[in-house]
């Protein structure tokens, strides 16, 4: 009885020890946002989208809320800061980048290795 007690408190350690490093590059823990923000979404839709589709998916950007200045794809928080023409460019994390076009339809989601692919606004559940 004693060995077993002694084995759920360290396994419970461990597991409290293990939850303490999600933090975003600010190094506090990451916010829910303000607001019910926009949820946009890819348009994968044909062969010829299918490239920028695999890196959206990649990047968790293949369904995301934008609110005010910030994307959040999935768990990740990335800052989104308004441009010129409205076009807001949020930078990835492996060097790469995207901006978001506003176009008439709603957005394009441009990648700096050269795919885009077309953004739809999910309807209200």
């Amino acid at each position: 009885m004693q060995r077993s007690r002694w084995i759920f408190v360290w396994a419970a350690a461990a597991a409290v020890s293990a939850c303490g490093g999600a933090t975003d590059a600010g190094g506090g823990a990451v916010r829910v946002p303000a607001s019910s923000g926009t949820v946009l979404r890819m348009n994968a839709e044909g062969r010829g989208t299918a490239p920028a589709a695999v890196i959206g998916f990649v990047h968790g950007l293949h369904a995301f809320v934008l609110d005010g200045d910030r994307v959040f794809a999935g768990m990740t928080p990335l800052n989104a800061p308004r441009g010129q023409n409205g076009v807001r460019t949020l930078m990835l994390a492996n060097g790469l980048s995207a901006q978001l076009v506003p176009v008439s339809s709603g957005f394009n989601l441009q990648f700096s290795s050269g795919e885009s692919i077309a953004l739809h606004e999910q309807a209200a559940r």
